[in-house]
């Protein structure tokens, strides 16, 4: 990778990382954000399509999903900022947008808050997963093997409802990753490795 592709990318990881930290801090002063998530099938919940990401429940919370984030991120964009955007922003929309039409709005007896930046990872994980199917292009292929030997593993907790935990999310960003690889494997933008 070129020096400055790999600024570019850093900086990219670092602000995401300030982001979701600067808002983690300001959830401790005002704790009240957090119900700000996707509820699922309310009328003003669809604000959480916005938000969801960007809260989480604990510090905990937060690093779990950094550390898969992070790397996750880092070899999307290596690959090609453009088709990281769409599988971000595809994940984000569309993968939010269907936990809250399908998503569980009750847990426990309580209404349900879906929060977190784990429909990302997973967005991120299905595209991958799928961009070396679809895209002749080795590079991609090869990014796809890497990430099956490292993250295949955790496609296998889509299998399992943990309680607590937002498999709706997980679910639904994986499969909007994978759509995103599907929609986008003609695409003829330049990735970092050259023409397709």
């Amino acid at each position: 990778m070129a020096r400055g592709s790999l600024r570019r990318t850093a900086r990219t990881i670092v602000s995401a990382l300030v982001v979701l930290w600067g808002m983690h801090i300001v959830s401790l002063f005002y704790p009240q954000i957090l119900g700000l998530g996707i509820r699922p099938r309310v009328g003003n919940g669809l604000w959480g399509i916005l938000t969801c990401p960007l809260l989480h429940a604990s510090a905990l919370h937060l690093a779990a999903n950094c550390t898969a984030l992070v790397p996750l991120l880092f070899l999307s964009l290596s690959y090609s900022e453009e088709l990281t955007a769409d599988a971000v922003g595809v994940t984000w929309l569309v993968g939010g947008g269907l936990v809250w039409v399908f998503g569980n709005s009750t847990y426990q007896g309580q209404p349900t808050v879906h929060i977190g930046a784990s429909g990302l990872v997973f967005g991120l994980l299905g595209f991958l997963l799928f961009a070396g199917f679809w895209r002749r292009d080795i590079r991609a292929f090869l990014l796809t093997v890497l990430v099956f030997l490292f993250y295949g593993g955790t496609v296998g907790t889509l299998l399992h409802v943990i309680p607590g935990v937002s498999w709706s999310s997980h679910m639904f960003g994986f499969l909007s990753g994978v759509a995103t690889a599907r929609v986008t494997r003609r695409d003829p933008r330049r990735t970092r490795g050259g023409r397709q």
